[in-house]
């Protein structure tokens, strides 16, 4: 009724369940940074999250203007507990973070390639924000890889939405699957990752990668936002660091790095 007051009581045990969820997720996190980012750099991005509380409100803003401008959906962050995946498969996947524009563009601007003979894929493409962005380069193909329904159904919809005058590539598309089962195509590609699994599952979808480039030798580039496992990249011997970054404006690291027995171009 109006003008009630409704007192709602939580007891300690509750209380204390949820707090150490918080702290056992948050522990997580660290442990992930100092693996990836090491010791001073993880110091590095959490002094550059405290001075600047405003980037994570700019990314949004950013992806807000894409979304204006396109009348596509790619804003909002949707925490792993809230995604609509299994209770098993949500310790191996992260939750979901578009990337800028801006981010996005620097990053792939780093590679001095000929788009038209590479394949882009996007694993665990989310809403398809990079889908939209790669498109504006000529791509042989653009790929996205998503594992949650929901996600996958939006960047369908943002495919069939996405009108642009300078689009390059209206080869697009999202498929909805796990990203081990997905056969890796046999052209020259760029790899795309928004940090977005588990140590474990980052493991097997590298050697799978690394294996298809052994299978059928070709230039395959992997570009690596906010990378906290950048550390095992290293343990795949035909795995070479090309180039290290960070986007000031969003504090978004970034590597590249080259899965190719060939010379590299980054």
């Amino acid at each position: 009724m109006e003008g009630q007051l409704h007192i709602y009581r939580l007891s300690l045990p509750h209380v204390m369940t949820i707090g150490s969820r918080k702290v056992r997720g948050l522990g997580r996190k660290i442990r992930r940074s100092l693996h990836g980012r090491g010791v001073v750099g993880t110091l590095k991005f959490c002094v550059e999250a405290l001075v600047n509380p405003s980037v994570r409100e700019s990314a949004e803003v950013a992806l807000s203007e894409f979304d204006r401008q396109f009348g596509v959906d790619t804003v909002g962050r949707i925490h792993i507990k809230d995604m609509d995946v299994s209770a098993s498969d949500r310790a191996d996947c992260a939750g979901y973070q578009g990337t800028p524009p801006q981010v996005f563009h620097e990053v792939l601007n780093v590679l001095k390639i000929k788009h038209e003979d590479f394949v882009f894929i996007d694993f665990g493409s989310g809403k398809g924000i990079t889908l939209l962005l790669a498109s504006e380069l000529p791509f042989k193909r653009i790929i996205g890889v998503e594992f949650s329904p929901r996600l996958h159904q939006i960047a369908e919809e943002n495919i069939r939405r996405y009108k642009s005058a300078t689009q390059k590539c209206k080869q697009l598309m999202s498929v909805g699957m796990d990203a081990l089962a997905f056969p890796i195509p046999r052209d020259p590609l760029v790899v795309y990752l928004f940090n977005p699994f588990s140590d474990k599952l980052m493991s097997k979808l590298l050697a799978n990668i690394e294996q298809s480039s052994l299978d059928h030798p070709r230039e395959v580039f992997i570009v690596y936002c906010n990378p906290s496992e950048s550390r095992l990249l290293t343990k795949y011997r035909l795995c070479k660091a090309g180039f290290a970054g960070s986007s000031g404006g969003f504090a978004v690291e970034y590597g590249v790095y080259q899965v190719s027995g060939d010379q590299g171009r980054v």
